[in-house]
């Protein structure tokens, strides 16, 4: 069985690291079966928890989860990233993310489906700190990584770029030569009857929001406006050097 689950993985990371049709389809269909799965899975195990029975094991939780958060993570993380000369700060806040999930719940169960002593106590354990792992981590990644002073800087227009934004906007239903070709960019590999929607979206590789960008040769295209998901209207910003005609 072993086996057959590695070679799943495996088989993932080959086909994920390729290109493929369609692409932003299948991983909105992965997402959505995959976060399914996950609220039917925390639903089913929610039921196997007393409430008052985790009260009573309130002691063992809050020793392991400090133990886990403060100590253990963070020496594991800092001894793997030290030989990759990560930061003292990027070590800290990788090492502060690491949220419990199913994984350690599921895990619990494995001793109370062989029926052994104590394992309902083990299982609510476990069940806790999870909790206690998502209520205190989860909630602070945002003050944590503002406190650390790691978080990306605001992106900035280069000085030879001029920004378009309201002037220069293009429909997401042109065919990518036509656009590529009147302002003289490099056409990309297979860009025969294929839309500007589709060439952001397989570039994106995910569910494009608005602000999303691809920066293709000195050029820069952006989505302006969505509907239902889809790209209507897309942004350009060029090099100085390029002369066009704007709104």
């Amino acid at each position: 069985m072993s086996r057959h689950f590695l070679a799943a993985y495996l088989a993932g990371l080959i086909v994920g690291n390729h290109p493929v049709r369609a692409y932003a389809s299948i991983i909105s269909l992965n997402d959505a079966v995959t976060w399914l799965a996950q609220i039917v899975m925390f639903l089913v195990l929610g039921l196997l928890v007393t409430p008052h029975e985790l009260l009573g094991s309130l002691g063992a939780t809050v020793a392991i989860a400090a133990m886990l958060m403060f100590a253990a993570r963070p020496i594991a993380v800092w001894l793997c990233l030290a030989p990759l000369r990560f930061s003292g700060r990027q070590s800290l806040f990788i090492g502060w993310v690491g949220l419990r999930g199913a994984v350690p719940i599921v895990l619990a169960l494995v001793p109370m489906m062989q029926g052994l002593p104590g394992s309902h106590h083990f299982f609510n354990v476990a069940f806790a700190v999870v909790l206690a792992s998502m209520l205190l981590q989860g909630t602070t990644l945002g003050w944590a990584a503002k406190r650390l002073v790691i978080t990306e800087p605001p992106p900035q227009t280069p000085q030879d770029q001029r920004p378009v934004h309201g002037r220069l906007t293009l429909d997401a239903e042109l065919p990518l030569t036509d656009v590529f070709e009147f302002f003289q960019l490099p056409l990309p590999p297979h860009a025969e009857s294929v839309s500007l929607r589709d060439w952001m979206v397989d570039h994106l590789a995910r569910d494009p929001v608005e602000g999303d960008g691809i920066d293709w040769h000195g050029a820069r295209f952006e989505v302006r406006k969505l509907h239902d998901g889809q790209i209507l209207r897309v942004g350009l910003a060029l090099a100085s050097r390029a002369k066009v005609a704007v709104e």
